[in-house]
């Protein structure tokens, strides 16, 4: 874990202020939602897991300590959302069972266990993607609109890089520049974020 990672997760535990909160949902708000939703959750509860998981979080954070030798913080963040997807179906299969019959037995087949190899795989998937998706966006606030408008027509969307300019007047060198300057820039962001 780097050091700017360390220092986060530090003020969450000394401080819990506003501002470091809102960094650490934003980091990883969206891996737990993906996450739960890969695993099956309907979308009205994947908001509940998350909700659930941030409290369990600010629970324990005063008490975390960060130790490499026990193993990166995703592991660790992996094993809360993994058994608060697992407490969800655990509800789920409650209900259908008081209803049951063999739809009970239906369901019961059809859960799927975040904690199986596949699960972990899904996991660091969602991890990756999101890490993406929040360097996409902090690199988005860092530029000019007309700055990520380029970037986004060019890279994003694979528009041919002479289309983009002339439509939004520049030249096709800056376009290029453009893309250079974001890709670094996300780079630096997700270097803050990897472990």
């Amino acid at each position: 874990m780097d050091g700017t990672r360390e220092i986060l997760l530090d003020r969450l535990r000394t401080r819990g202020d506003e501002a470091s909160w809102r960094e650490f949902v934003g980091l990883y708000e969206g891996v737990v939602a993906r996450f739960a939703r890969r695993m099956g959750v309907a979308e009205d509860a994947v908001q509940d897991i998350v909700q659930d998981t941030f409290m369990v979080l600010a629970q324990h954070m005063r008490d975390f300590r960060y130790d490499p030798e026990r193993g990166h913080f995703r592991s660790w963040l992996y094993q809360v959302v993994a058994s608060r997807v697992s407490r969800h179906w655990r509800g789920a299969v409650r209900n259908v069972r008081s209803a049951g019959g063999t739809a009970a037995d239906a369901a019961l087949r059809e859960v799927p266990d975040p904690h199986s190899s596949q699960g972990q795989a899904g996991w660091e998937d969602d991890w990756r993607r999101a890490r993406l998706d929040y360097a996409l966006a902090r690199a988005r606030e860092r530029v000019e609109p007309r700055t990520w408008q380029s970037f986004e027509r060019y890279v994003l969307r694979e528009e041919p890089a002479d289309r983009v300019a002339g439509e939004l007047s520049m030249s096709v060198g800056m376009v290029y520049v453009n893309k250079a300057r974001i890709l670094r820039m996300m780079r630096r962001i997700l270097e803050t974020t990897d472990e």
